[in-house]
């Protein structure tokens, strides 16, 4: 095992003697697959099981899947935007970014995203390699809080794996909301003036939270920018451009003739074994030929 593999599996499972059960569980299923795809499949179960945990959430879903920004976007109506998504430490230097999709409207929200651009170490590089050749990278986390569901879908293997939402989630989003603007000062962010301006929300039961906006009349209506901060840092948003727009609920259902997985681990067994089972399709069907004399650098008989 390469050191940065180690390295990554550590930063995941913290403990990896502790863990050593839970990372059996993909070493197991990767060894039934034909020997030339076992490193991919341990790859992409990788994935698979280290999302979910902890260590891993609190830097990677959290931003897709929090109801926090669901509270900071509902200041606007619905919009569909691309740009940048950055977290930063306490210092505000970066430790992970990504370039997203992101569609929004009262109650919805959508994070399209590549796991292999993310910047920040989140998986193992072989790990990223592997979700790649399979067609596992690309993702799309769909929150929608009346259903009370987070879709993960996965548009090249055409598949996908819904789960109930959090409870702490679910509370969160039932509750009702008042905020407050206040003008925080001038900026100019990627060319476009801007005028900071500091959020403050109050739920129901009198908790406060906070968000900044950089607004600007070259996006009417709709932020530059927005920032918010809680315990795991700063999660920050930059849009390269952002417009109002009402997407429907198409934008936030499951496309037709996707394939619904029982959950991750089976999600990507499935993706595997699809690709397992192409590649000796092809094999079959155009078998190598052996080389003739005279051929591939051979000497021609004279």
């Amino acid at each position: 095992m390469r050191a940065s593999t180690a390295a990554g599996i550590r930063l995941a499972f913290g403990d990896v003697a502790t863990n050593l059960r839970q990372l059996g569980i993909p070493m197991k299923l990767a060894s039934t697959f034909p020997s030339p795809w076992r490193g991919v499949a341990l790859g992409a179960f990788l994935c698979a099981l280290l999302l979910p945990l902890p260590a891993a959430r609190a830097q990677f879903q959290a931003p897709g899947i929090s109801t926090g920004l669901l509270r900071v976007f509902a200041e606007f109506k619905g919009f569909a935007s691309q740009g940048e998504l950055r977290m930063l430490d306490d210092a505000g230097v970066e430790t992970m970014s990504f370039a997203v999709h992101l569609g929004h409207e009262p109650g919805k929200l959508r994070l399209d995203f590549d796991l292999a651009q993310v910047k920040g170490g989140l998986l193992p590089e072989f790990a990223i390699e592997s979700l790649s050749r399979v067609g596992l990278n690309r993702v799309a986390t769909v929150l929608d809080a009346e259903k009370k569901t987070i879709l993960m879908l996965y548009p090249l293997a055409r598949a996908y794996t819904e789960m109930a939402m959090p409870k702490e989630e679910v509370v969160a989003a039932q509750r009702k909301y008042t905020s407050t603007r206040q003008e925080a000062g001038r900026e100019t962010i990627d060319g476009h003036a801007c005028v900071k301006t500091a959020v403050t929300f109050t739920d129901d039961a009198g908790q406060k939270s906070a968000a900044t906006y950089w607004l600007t009349p070259d996006f009417p209506g709709l932020p530059a920018q927005v920032e918010t901060r809680d315990k795991q840092g700063t999660l920050q948003l930059r849009f390269k451009w952002v417009r109002a727009v009402t997407t429907g609920a198409k934008r936030f259902a499951v496309p037709a003739g996707y394939t619904k997985h029982a959950s991750s681990t089976a999600l990507v067994k499935a993706v595997v074994d699809q690709a397992v089972a192409a590649e000796a399709k092809d094999a079959a069907e155009n078998p190598e030929k052996p080389e003739k004399p005279g051929k591939a650098g051979q000497p021609d008989k004279k």
